[in-house]
Order: structure tokens, then sequence, then C-alpha cells
């Protein structure tokens, strides 16, 4: 998965995350008497949108962990969007279901990352972590995405501290993405 960096390239992604949000923020309203997970995909997506247009994001993350991104948001996408389909019928809803699909969600990616050789799956995994540690961490000098505030409230939340979360980490994405839709479900209603 070779890309290069480029302006262009990131605005790219940035509008495929934007529609994604948007996508996940209409299911959101659809099913947020059920569930706040689609609430929380926006926010993320809403996130990675930010990110992948911020001058200098190829320190945090390299094209490939980029790419890697985007390609995973689709995939998961696709699946969530089936998935939604059938939420109405389902006789669960609020926090079990949230845990539910979060922990739905990422053994699908799980399942991705095993798709690739150890050492690239490493490389991958570290431009995630640097991007998701930066987010949580560093005060933003422009006014950010309400997701990037609730990510980065979930990752602190968690006490996400760098070199104690790992994206590779399936409990890992699973405990922040309970959090974040946990938050959300605390502050959006």
């Amino acid at each position: 998965m070779k890309l290069k960096q480029t302006p262009g390239v990131s605005r790219v992604l940035a509008l495929e995350f934007e529609r994604r949000a948007a996508r996940y923020q209409a299911l959101d309203v659809l099913l947020k008497h059920k569930t706040r997970f689609f609430a929380a995909a926006a926010a993320v997506n809403a996130t990675m949108a930010e990110a992948t247009c911020v001058a200098g994001v190829a320190w945090f993350m390299p094209a490939e962990s980029i790419a890697f991104l985007a390609e995973l948001g689709a995939f998961l996408e696709r699946h969530n969007a089936q998935f939604a389909a059938l939420i109405p019928q389902m006789p669960i809803h609020g926090s079990l279901l949230d845990d539910q699909l979060v922990s739905r969600e990422q053994q699908f990616v799980e399942q991705k990352l095993a798709h690739y050789p150890a050492c690239v799956g490493r490389a991958l995994v570290r431009g995630v972590d640097r991007l998701l540690w930066a987010n949580a961490t560093l005060t933003p000098r422009r006014p950010t995405s309400a997701g990037k505030h609730l990510l980065a409230h979930a990752m602190r939340e968690a006490r996400i501290r760098r070199g104690e979360f790992s994206f590779g980490n399936l409990a890992d994405r699973e405990r922040i993405g309970c959090l974040l839709v946990r938050h959300i479900r605390r502050l959006v209603r």
C-alpha cells in the first residue's frame, strides 16, 4: 500500500472521512433511540477528516497508515451500514447494544490487521498510535471538531498515555470505543 502524501491526496482522504462522518450522523439520527454507536463512528471519522488535512500530519502518521485507515473505514462502513438495517428489530438497546456494536466492529478491525505481515502491521499501528496520542494530549491552536474533543476526552478518561495504548490491541480499541460511546450518551442527547 504505497501512497505519497501530498496536499491533494490529503484532501481526497479528508473528503472521504467527512462523507463517512455525515453518513454515520444520518444513521445516528435514525437509530439514537437504540444506540449511540453511530454518533461515535461519526466523531472518529470527523476527527480523521480533520487530522488528514493538518499540515505536518505525516510527522504523526505516515501516508501508509492514513491509507490503511481510509481503507479500513470503507470496509467498516459497508459492514456497519448492513448491520444498521437490522438494529430496529433487535430486542436490545442502550449501553448493551453500544458495547456489542463496538466489540463487533473491533473484531472486524482485528481481521483486517491480521491480513498484513507482522512488520507491516506494526508500522501501520505505530502511525495510528502516534496520531491518537497526539489527538488526546496536544492542545489545539484553532477550533476543532466536536468529534475530536469527544475522542480526546474518551482517551483521557481511559488514562491513555503515550505507550500505554496500542491501536493494534483489541482490548485497548474496545475500551476507547466503549468510553467514547458512553461519553456521547452522557453529553449528547
